[in-house]
């Protein structure tokens, strides 16, 4: 055992000696560095030189960026925080000047570059103090500036640069967690304010939509939402989250992940008529009539003056087939909400698919006239609803709406009523009808 050890030793210092051997460079050796170091020291100089901004001078970033691409050539640039930091700088005055001329796509390029360039020249500083703290003041100038890198990903985003924009709203959700950044004590207020637990704005989740239907990666889309849905700002954002999320679903026919974020949208939107709907048609199709019929009733129940809830009954009786029972509820939430576009375009359509549903008993008994004027009574009971829908209906999202319109009053005017023929066409141009 002895032997043995002193074995080791006796390796330990003959592989220490190699190694102080291996250290001794040449006179060519220590030539050659010499000369690596004097040609970086040649190119970081020119790209500072090319780089300068203020009263006079005149800035050419392009020859700048070609000078510190032959620097990365050198092998003495290798970790080098000098090299970095002058990169950085060189990326922090061509986005200054991109910002004062409001050159979005250079200004957006220029950050994600001088961005990048400090992270490597802090980590390259290696204690530093110095160096770290000029370091840190360019970092930080980027970094509220594009309010924690929000700004950057938002440009990208209106460029349609899809892979940029994911790229660089990655960076935004922990560039507060960046050494450079959080060291700072600068930077303490900003990094609270933009902290991806306290404030995410809603570009943030506009990059990850883009991941969904322009990049076709809904996993990687999915994951944020699920990271954004328990951290929204507030109910919009967690709105369009959950929506998201159910339509991803939806899309890769997880019908069970897919109820799952109808129920929770339930809960957390309760007022938002959309998660409801979809999962009481979810019940329909699967046939489950009882659970939709009592979930429904049992929201009703703990909230029986909420006119969303007696709306989505109505529409749970409607699709059953139960027109009266439906129209009761109908009637009901319009007492509690009489300025909905919705509950008024239901009740018009329920007078006007019985109106529909008369002229039809009629006709086939050959019975025109009579099949018109008994039917012409509910189209006029239709009328001031779809007219009231409509002029609650501002964004003109339900086209349903101006289709029964344009009917009603086609109807008036074919009789002779000439003066629905200017209500008609202000209903067709509003929803975009020819």
């Amino acid at each position: 055992m002895k032997k043995f050890i002193l074995s080791a030793v006796a390796l330990l210092f003959v592989g220490g000696a190699c190694c102080v051997n291996a250290q001794e460079l040449t006179k060519e050796q220590k030539a050659a560095l010499k000369a690596q170091e004097k040609e970086l020291k040649g190119f970081l100089k020119e790209a500072k030189k090319n780089s300068q901004i203020g009263e006079g001078a005149k800035p050419n970033f392009d020859a700048a960026r070609a000078a510190l691409a032959n620097a990365a050539k050198n092998p003495a640039a290798a970790n080098n925080p000098e090299f970095f930091l002058q990169a950085a700088e060189v990326e922090s005055n061509a986005f200054t000047v991109a910002a004062q001329a409001n050159d979005l796509v250079n200004y957006a390029n220029a950050a994600t570059a001088g961005f990048d360039f400090y992270k490597k020249a802090y980590a390259a500083a290696n204690g530093n103090k110095g160096l770290q703290q000029k370091i840190q003041a360019g970092a930080l100038n980027i970094y509220q500036s594009t309010s924690g890198m929000q700004m950057v990903g938002n440009v990208f985003y209106q460029e349609k640069e899809w892979q940029k924009c994911l790229d660089a709203w990655n960076v935004a959700k922990t560039a507060h967690l960046e050494p450079m950044i959080s060291e700072n004590v600068m930077a303490k207020p900003i990094v609270e304010m933009n902290a991806a637990d306290s404030v995410i704005s809603n570009l943030y989740l506009n990059c990850f939509s883009v991941a969904q239907y322009m990049m076709q990666d809904t996993l990687a889309a999915n994951k944020e939402l699920m990271y954004l849905k328990d951290h929204p700002a507030d109910e919009t954002q967690l709105n369009q989250v959950l929506q998201a999320l159910c339509l991803n679903y939806y899309g890769a026919d997880d019908s069970l992940k897919f109820e799952q974020a109808l129920r929770e949208g339930v809960d957390r939107l309760p007022n938002e008529t959309w998660y409801l709907n979809n999962l009481i048609n979810v019940y329909i199709q699967a046939k489950r009539y009882d659970e939709a019929s009592s979930f429904i009733d049992k929201a009703i129940a703990s909230d029986p003056e909420n006119p969303t809830l007696t709306f989505v009954k109505g529409n749970l009786l409607e699709q059953l087939g139960d027109a009266e029972g439906s129209f009761k509820c109908y009637e009901k939430a319009l007492a509690l909400d009489p300025s909905n576009a919705e509950i008024n375009s239901a009740m018009g359509r329920f007078y006007y698919n019985k109106a529909q549903n008369v002229e039809e008993e009629y006709f086939q008994k050959k019975q025109f006239e009579k099949g018109d004027a008994a039917a012409a009574e509910f189209y006029d009971k239709a009328l001031p609803f779809f007219e009231a829908a409509y002029a609650f209906d501002t964004d003109r999202k339900d086209k349903s709406i101006a289709i029964a319109l344009r009917m009603l009053y086609g109807k008036k005017i074919a009789k002779g009523q000439k003066q629905y023929q200017s209500l008609r066409s202000e209903v067709s141009s509003a929803y975009g009808f020819e």
